[in-house]
């Protein structure tokens, strides 16, 4: 897609020529104003809020005195490398270390279009070169200021501005959609919970084990005959739901030197040390595999797998681990975990709904990437040079 410019006509501005930092300074506690945003609140690469705390209610730390209104543009200048650029449609609080900006005349810039400037890879990449500190790196406003880009015309602005916000909220759209999509999922199994009659343990239809221990000699390999995953493999592209793309390979004669025998298709994985157990992600091998001794491997042997897949998705492991200064899973808790008992065919049925749900959600997810990416095409045309 091309957006046929005509760059030369453009003015060179820096951004402390066109827009203002805001510092509304109030007390959160007698400001009248219900919502704070903190850093974590504002998502990366993304100008929709959907989070924030609640003042009087959340904790908020001293240097919390910023107000913002609707339609600032806030960039958030601590780890600049985060790509925090967002656009509130409500009034609140901010920190000291996130900017509120505003066009100083929206004849020269719109107020529209300022978002777009702070989130192209361009502006990002300045950010990170000029931030200060290295544990905990920001940006100043005399650097932020002092950030140059090519600005296009009045009009210009609001045809890209409309293009953009377009696909702003075509995105903001998919992400609705595949809450709703995840919540009819939940809700799912939750109805079968609820009108179960009986339950079964765990350990009476599933075996529990740890994965296979992975020498470090084996680790590397890009191809090979036998995938083998580790951890960080469940969040890799295209792992989502099942095991499909490992980051390591064995061959044939490794499988027998570790004496391992394949895990089978449909096996559920889960963490069982560390931070990583916290998020709570189940995945299901697509083919027959090998998992590391970061996992915890369920195998079913008297249950529909994704039926299995769908119940052990819906359910916290983590609340019921070991804590300490490593968190872990061990084989007995997640063994005496309660399931629906329900007859073989509805396990069938609603696992194979659950699937159909999921898989209608991946393809929304496959959309809003695609959707990322053309917003990431679109603003990297307008202010490259």
């Amino acid at each position: 897609m091309s957006l046929d410019l005509n760059k030369s006509t453009w003015n060179r501005v820096t951004l402390g020529e066109v827009a203002r930092h805001i510092t509304d300074r109030v007390a959160p506690e007698t400001s009248g104003l219900e919502r704070f945003l903190a850093g974590e609140h504002i998502p990366s690469q993304d100008l929709r809020i959907r989070e924030w705390g609640i003042i009087g209610e959340d904790p908020i730390g001293p240097m919390f005195y910023k107000r913002f209104q609707p339609s600032h543009v806030l960039y958030v200048s601590r780890r600049s490398y985060l790509r925090k650029t967002a656009v509130p449609d409500f009034s609140g609080i901010t920190g000291e270390k996130t900017f509120v900006l505003e066009s100083r005349d929206e004849d020269e810039l719109l107020q529209s279009f300022l978002p777009f400037v702070l989130s192209a890879e361009r502006f990002h990449q300045y950010a990170i070169k000029n931030s200060r500190g290295s544990v905990n790196p920001y940006l100043n406003w005399k650097e932020l200021s002092q950030y140059e880009f090519i600005l296009p015309s009045i009009d210009e602005q609001k045809r890209l501005a409309n293009l953009l916000w377009t696909v702003e909220r075509h995105r903001d759209s998919l992400f609705n959609l595949m809450n709703a999509e995840q919540e009819v999922a939940s809700r799912l199994i939750s109805h079968v919970r609820q009108y179960s009659a009986k339950q079964k343990v765990l350990a009476d239809v599933a075996s529990v084990r740890n994965g296979q221990p992975f020498p470090k000699n084996l680790q590397g390999r890009p191809v090979g005959d036998i995938p083998f995953f580790k951890i960080a493999d469940l969040d890799g592209p295209g792992n989502d739901r099942f095991l499909t793309i490992p980051g390591n390979w064995i061959d044939e004669g490794d499988l027998r030197s570790l004496n391992a025998s394949l895990l089978p298709a449909g096996t559920v994985v889960t963490a069982r040390v560390g931070a990583a157990i916290r998020l709570e992600r189940r995945r299901a091998l697509k083919n027959p595999a090998l998992v590391d001794d970061n996992h915890l491997v369920i195998q079913p042997t008297s249950i529909d797998p994704d039926f299995l897949l769908a119940v052990l998705s819906e359910t916290s492991l983590a609340q019921n681990g070991n804590s300490g200064v490593v968190p872990s899973l061990n084989q007995k808790i997640v063994r005496s975990v309660k399931l629906p008992d329900i007859p073989p065919e509805e396990e069938r049925i609603v696992g194979a709904k659950y699937r159909t749900v999921l898989d209608a959600r991946d393809d929304t997810v496959s959309e809003a990437n695609a959707l990322s990416a053309l917003r990431s095409s679109l603003i990297s045309e307008i202010f490259g040079e």
